[in-house]
């Protein structure tokens, strides 16, 4: 796996040529360099699932697809729902969004998943991935129209990171797209 991190201190005053960051970097010309842990961050419904059933079935895809980018793109990949098999195991809301956002403002890249029309923190966690400048992938069913702001977002203001929407009918759609697309899927 993929284990980059970025130093929080300024690397240019120990090494000028240290200043600026590889042409294949995320962060390149953002000038709120963040210090990275993980190379996705993977967002997808958990507790706005309807049923224990709904989450569980829907935790073993997106394993699935995380399983993928791990594989086949050598990213590291923070999901909230990795070891949580069961919604008896969740945080404490305020433990799981400190978590979360923690992780969301270290990640590369963001990936949702959103697989019913819900009302979900995944739009949130979406919005600040936005906000952070971060390059974001959305997948979502054919049924599923996205928030307005969340749609192609990168052409409604230069200062949104590169963005891209699609539909999905199968989680093996996704991991299909991951595996023939590796990296290049969040170009």
């Amino acid at each position: 796996m993929n284990r980059r991190r970025r130093p929080a201190a300024d690397p240019s005053a120990a090494d000028p040529s240290a200043a600026d960051p590889p042409a294949d970097d995320p962060l390149a010309g953002n000038g709120n360099a963040r210090p990275i842990t993980y190379d996705v961050f993977l967002s997808s419904p958990m507790a706005s699932l309807p049923s224990d059933e709904d989450y569980e079935s829907h935790r073993l895809g997106i394993l699935r697809v995380l399983e993928a980018l791990e594989r086949d793109c050598r990213f590291k990949v923070y999901y909230a729902g990795e070891r949580r098999p069961t919604k008896a195991s969740f945080e404490r809301p305020d433990v799981g969004a400190h978590r979360d956002s923690a992780a969301l403002r270290e990640s590369a890249r963001f990936l949702l998943v959103m697989p019913k029309d819900l009302v979900s923190s995944s739009y949130v966690e979406a919005g600040y991935a936005l906000a952070l400048g971060i390059p974001s992938v959305y997948y979502h069913q054919s049924d599923i129209r996205l928030p307005f702001m969340l749609r192609q977002a990168a052409q409604y203001s230069p200062d949104f990171p590169r963005c891209k929407e699609y539909e999905y009918q199968r989680i093996d759609d996704i991991v299909r797209d991951i595996e023939e697309s590796g990296t290049s899927l969040f170009d």
